[in-house]
């Protein structure tokens, strides 16, 4: 086993890069929040590359401070979605907490948007009152949280095998 390798100095990079990655996300949210910008879908793209950068940063960060300049491809993947659980780990408290106590009204703006693109796109009154008992009955703070943990790893993933590509340096057998 290598023994640059410590799990605690892992978890530490990981945390620290996860926050530093879920309050930009936060504040980002926040700014598309107050500038009516949340439905547009070029912006929410922006959170996509803050979870590259943040991944790649993080990633080398943990492989030159911690490991000697050497990563595995398997621990930079590893590394890289142990950012992202933790960033979407403080952004699904974020988004339970801003539906459910601080801004419950953008919810019902949700769905009032989500109706309305609906009835843009042709659908009959009767589909349209279906969907949006669903929506309703199945959309609230807790689940838009867990959907956010699982989107982002799932994103995270993708990410994290991209990025590892890039920021894997493995050791040469015939080095010391």
């Amino acid at each position: 086993m290598d023994n640059s390798y410590d799990k605690n100095s892992l978890l530490r990079n990981a945390a620290n890069y996860g926050l530093i990655l879920g309050l930009t996300i936060i504040i980002y949210t926040l700014i598309l929040q107050f500038t009516g910008n949340v439905q547009n879908p070029v912006a929410g793209w922006a959170s996509f590359i803050f979870m590259a950068v943040a991944v790649s940063i993080g990633t080398k960060n943990l492989r030159d401070k911690f490991q000697s300049g050497y990563i595995s491809y398997g621990r930079a993947v590893g590394s890289g979605m142990l950012i992202v659980v933790s960033a979407s780990l403080i952004q699904a408290f974020f988004i339970y907490v801003f539906y459910k106590y601080i801004s419950p009204d953008s919810l019902q703006e949700l769905f009032t948007n989500m109706e309305d693109a609906m009835m843009q796109n042709g659908s009959t009154d009767q589909e349209i009152e279906v969907s949006m008992k669903m929506m309703r009955a199945y959309t609230g703070p807790l689940t838009l949280a867990f959907s956010a943990i699982f989107g982002s790893a799932f994103w995270g993933l993708v990410i994290s095998l991209i990025s590892a590509i890039f920021v894997k340096r493995e050791k040469n057998i015939f080095e010391d």
